[in-house]
């Protein structure tokens, strides 16, 4: 799950208000901890892009955003982004495994060695009920 603050540069963050946006920016984010605050800080600072994008599998996202987001944990955020007629920051607030379909072979055999575990282990109890232990 993936949100976005989005805002725009006017001279790619050399200008003096760019600096100053920038500056403001990173002593809000000094503050963000969790998915919350990110909402928070973005209601504030964030501008027309900034937005929750929801689960979102990152091979749908350009290279540069992947790369950004690559080994993000949950409630961490990534550096700035440059992006066309800005920057965004992106956080992960959480992800979702799908899982893998299994087909009717795999299926038949994990029930089949379930069966065997489950017989293995009634044997073992009736052995060790059996069992005669002699001390010297």
């Amino acid at each position: 799950e993936l949100r976005r603050l989005f805002i725009t540069l006017t001279d790619q963050g050399n200008s003096p208000e760019d600096a100053e946006k920038l500056l403001s920016l990173q002593t809000a984010f000094n503050r963000v901890d969790s998915c919350e605050r990110f909402d928070q800080v973005s209601e504030i600072y964030g501008e027309q892009g900034s937005s929750d994008l929801g689960l979102i599998d990152p091979a749908q996202l350009p290279t540069f955003v992947q790369n950004a987001i690559e080994g993000l944990e949950e409630d961490q955020f990534s550096t700035l982004v440059p992006e066309p007629g800005g920057a965004a920051i992106y956080i992960n607030c959480g992800s979702q495994v799908k899982p893998i379909p299994l087909t009717k072979d795999q299926l038949r055999e994990r029930i089949l060695n379930e069966r065997i575990q489950a017989m293995g282990e009634d044997l073992m109890i009736g052995y060790r009920r059996q069992a005669y232990i002699e001390y010297r």
